[in-house]
């Protein structure tokens, strides 16, 4: 059956199909509905003309069937065959005259028929369909004068039939005008109500922010809205019956392409993003959505909403920029905390830098006087002749700019704007150079060199590359720095050496030398008989170990070493007396009052004919350089302490972001403070000593202690709640802000919190808290830092603000740290002339209380600073 139907309807739509001229769907469908009416009537008149045939009891009555039922039925295809045509409402005057006829027919006949008020009511409910209600009212007064003549032309009896007929037509005539004018003004209403729509909806889409605009089946333009128009910089006629593929780039020809054909199929494509060219010349990123538009179960085209996405685009790859510059920030300091050898080091940052800044070749130049040198290259077809080569700080070079300035400099085309840059090109191997950037090397404001970064083709370097290149030679100058300083240590220790064995070569031939030397030498000379006897001394021995001269000594040289270097000590002399040896040792000394201290000895054996080797000692105190290089370590080793947490929080929100990106508006802010305060950490290692030689640029501003609180226990939450520590802050209401320098200010909060949430365990509670208090008539504003840590003992108290000092706490819990937050936090309060206190209760898990004060009503500028300094 189903098979049957299908089969038919390709047939039934043939026989009702609209005239091919008629374009309006309305039109189409009110010449379906008559060419479907007319067929059905024809149907079912020759069905009913069958039946009458066959139940005609004589030739003569199956005469009068066939000849009525074929009038009526000629008529009605007559109708048909109107209907099939452009004038398809034509076809209703032959309808309408048929039906007419019959009723005019049966009354000359004086036929009596039920069907007589039928015949009268079809024609006027046929044109209630397709014509007003004024042209239905006069097809209906027609037919009714018909009647009327034709009651008063035909016989009593037939009249009164007509009559009844009429009135019966009279009250169906009534309701089914009735009905038409509601109909009609239902109809009305909502072609009123589309209109509106039509107008609302082309507003919104004229005014939209996004480019809205429509495919036809074919694929091509059929509407633009004018923020397309005016975006683009295109006309409207310009689109309209174009691809809208020729508006791209070639290479987002094909997925586009994929994506639109798959919308027309049907699937399900929710967005795609595309790089779209404007007539100026310039590209935006657009997020298009597409749906299809279907009639009758056909698609005649699809409907589009693009949104520009640029500016998100743009914020995407700054982001993965800063995640590369503190990716690039961190292997910088694993590579320069790696080795303290300057060739090495030199070469793993320009290794670093090509794995992110894209160049051709970069160099490093020490500055030496007035002029550069290579230290470093790479990229340069023969770099062996390139090093150590001497380039003169000259106007005619680009590097006399940086080196006078200390700014990067970056040059499009350096051929251009220093012709005189190619004219050492062999010397150099600058030929092929064209884009050109340098950035300054400097360490204590001091100029070290510059490193530069070379393109051989036309290639502009971005402000993002220029940032990145700077922290590059802001790691280099430290290493050259770090490098210069070791260079120097380890030729004073050769002259030193050298300085020994020269005096002790003169000390042979000449007593008076020896003797001078003995007397103004500040380091200990001793000269031991070969049974380790005290020949000759110099009076810095005497004073370095606390013996008075000609004391005897107990136990000597033991004497002199503390026991765990005895070994050591005794076996370097050992090996000079007996085996002629030169060595160098160092130990811990002791004096006399057995106090230590840490030294270097130079053991030299001196030659006798015929005699065992006496042994000349020289003992440095080495105190002070031992302090310095277990700093330097400890800071080495523990500066992590100061980047982990600002570290911790980029991962943490990067995470957090990788998650959840539609929450990038809230966790993009907090990585740029993370950022920001990772920088701010690593210069305030340079800031300590700023701040005490007065070079600190104070920027002074109101600042409120509340949102200052606020802010930081906001972006420490989710570090507090990995470690399960609760975050509580308490603010005081209608608090008076201070005017202090925002960013030290916060620096110092950071420290105190940062310190609260390493010693805090598990478990633990940290709360934020802002004061007001009226002391000596003087108004003071605070913030205090409380945790539930292990504390602080009462004898550590007075040291914690010393620098590089690790109370108990620091040291038994493991955590890492330099011991110089602190300090630096109570410089930074000292120069705003506040304070900063510190409780913490002799009982267990009530931690520490740090407290930071600072004055109202001094009201401090930049001027109280300057003169401070």
């Amino acid at each position: 059956m189903k098979n049957l139907r299908q089969g038919l309807r390709p047939i039934r739509q043939k026989l009702i199909a609209a005239h091919p001229e008629l374009s309006k769907r309305e039109e189409q469908i009110q010449a379906e509905l008559l060419a479907s009416l007319f067929g059905a009537l024809i149907a079912i008149g020759s069905l009913l003309t069958l039946i009458n045939m066959i139940a005609a009891e004589d030739a003569a009555e199956r005469g009068r069937v066939l000849q009525g039922s074929g009038i009526t039925l000629m008529v009605v295809l007559v109708s048909y065959i109107i209907s099939r045509t452009r004038h398809y409402r034509l076809s209703l005057l032959p309808f309408t005259v048929g039906f007419v006829g019959i009723t005019i027919s049966s009354a000359l006949q004086q036929t009596e028929s039920i069907l007589l008020p039928v015949y009268l009511i079809v024609p006027v409910l046929v044109w209630s369909v397709f014509f007003s209600l004024r042209a239905t009212s006069l097809m209906a007064a027609i037919i009714l004068g018909v009647n009327a003549v034709l009651i008063i032309s035909a016989s009593e009896a037939s009249a009164i039939y007509l009559i009844n007929s009429t009135q019966l037509f009279l009250v169906i005539l009534g309701v089914l005008l009735a009905i038409t004018h509601h109909r009609n003004r239902l109809e009305n209403i909502r072609q009123q109500r589309l209109v509106e729509n039509e107008e609302r909806l082309q507003s919104y889409f004229d005014n939209a922010n996004d480019w809205i605009f429509m495919l036809d089946a074919k694929g091509l333009i059929s509407y633009v809205n004018q923020q397309m128009c005016i975006a683009s910089g295109y006309r409207a006629d310009e689109f309209i019956g174009r691809d809208p593929l020729s508006f791209l780039q070639l290479r987002d020809v094909p997925p586009t392409q994929e994506a639109l054909q798959a919308i027309l199929m049907g699937n399900a494509v929710s967005q795609f993003e595309v790089e779209v060219p404007l007539r100026n010349g310039r590209c935006i990123w657009l997020e298009i959505r597409g749906s299809i538009l279907e009639q009758d179960g056909l698609v005649n085209g699809t409907f589009h909403i693009a949104r520009d996405i640029t500016a998100r685009k743009q914020a995407e790859q700054a982001e993965r920029a800063r995640r590369q510059m503190a990716e690039t920030l961190y292997q910088t300091s694993v590579v320069l905390n790696s080795t303290l050898s300057l060739n090495e080091v030199l070469t793993r940052i320009l290794d670093e830098l090509g794995r992110t800044l894209p160049f051709d070749s970069a160099s490093v130049q020490q500055r030496e006087g007035e002029a550069l040198r290579l230290r470093a290259v790479k990229g340069f077809s023969n770099p062996e002749k390139l090093l150590n080569q001497i380039l003169p700080i000259d106007s005619t070079y680009p590097n006399s700019f940086i080196a006078t300035e200390r700014k990067p400099l970056a040059i499009d085309d350096v051929t251009i704007a220093y012709p005189h840059f190619q004219d050492e090109s062999d010397k150099y191997q600058s030929a092929y150079i064209h884009s050109w950037l340098g950035v300054p090397l400097v360490v204590n404001d001091e100029l070290m060199g510059i490193v530069t970064v070379d393109r051989h083709e036309i290639r502009p370097f971005t402000p993002d590359e220029i940032a990145l290149a700077t922290t590059f030679a802001n790691h280099a100058a430290i290493a050259l720095h770090n490098a210069r300083l070791y260079e120097r240590l380890a030729r004073n220790n050769e002259t030193l050496e050298t300085a020994v064995f020269r005096r002790t070569a003169e000390l042979q031939h000449t007593t008076n030398q020896f003797e001078a030397i003995l007397t103004n030498s500040p380091d200990a000379i001793l000269q031991l008989n070969p049974d380790l006897t005290i020949e000759l001394s110099n009076p810095a021995f005497t004073k370095m170990f606390g013996y008075k001269k000609g004391e005897p000594f107990a136990n000597f040289p033991a004497c002199l070493v503390v026991a765990q270097d005895l070994q050591k000590f005794m076996r370097a002399i050992n090996l000079a007396a007996q085996m002629g040896h030169h060595t160098r040792i160092e130990f811990t000394a002791q004096r006399k009052d057995k106090t230590t201290f840490d030294a270097d000895m130079a053991i030299a054996p001196i030659h006798k004919p015929d005699e065992a080797n006496s042994i000349l000692c020289s003992i440095r105190d080495i105190t002070q350089l031992k302090e310095v290089e277990r700093a330097k370590d400890d800071f080495v080793s523990n500066v992590s302490h100061e980047l982990r947490t600002p570290i911790t929080n980029l991962k943490l929100y990067h995470d957090l972001l990788q998650l959840n990106p539609i929450q990038q508006e809230k966790y993009i802010p907090r990585l740029r403070r993370e950022i920001d305060r990772l920088h701010t950490i690593i210069e305030n290692l340079l800031n300590l000593s700023r701040l005490d030689q007065g070079r600190v640029n104070w920027e002074i501003t109101q600042v409120d202690l509340n949102e200052l609180a606020q802010q930081i226990v906001t972006d420490r939450t989710p570090l507090a709640r990995e470690k399960q520590i609760t975050l509580t802050c308490l603010p005081t209401p209608d608090l008076v802000n201070i005017h202090a320098d925002a960013n030290h200010l916060s620096q110092v909060i950071s420290i105190l919190f940062t310190n609260a949430l390493t010693y805090t365990p598990a478990g633990g509670e940290i709360t934020l808290q802002t004061h007001q208090q009226v002391d000596q008539e003087e108004t003071w504003v605070g913030i205090s830092v409380q945790d539930t840590g292990p504390g602080i003992p009462k004898d550590e108290q007075s040291h914690i603000f010393e620098r590089f000092y690790r109370g108990s706490a620091g040291r038994a819990s493991g955590a890492p740290g330099t011991g110089l937050g602190l300090a630096i936090a109570s410089e930074i309060i000292k120069w705003h002339q506040g304070k900063i206190e510190v409780t913490s209760p002799d009982m267990p898990h009530h931690g520490a209380t740090f407290t930071v004060w600072l004055s109202f009503d001094r009201q401090l500028s930049p001027q109280d600073f300057h003169h401070m300094s």
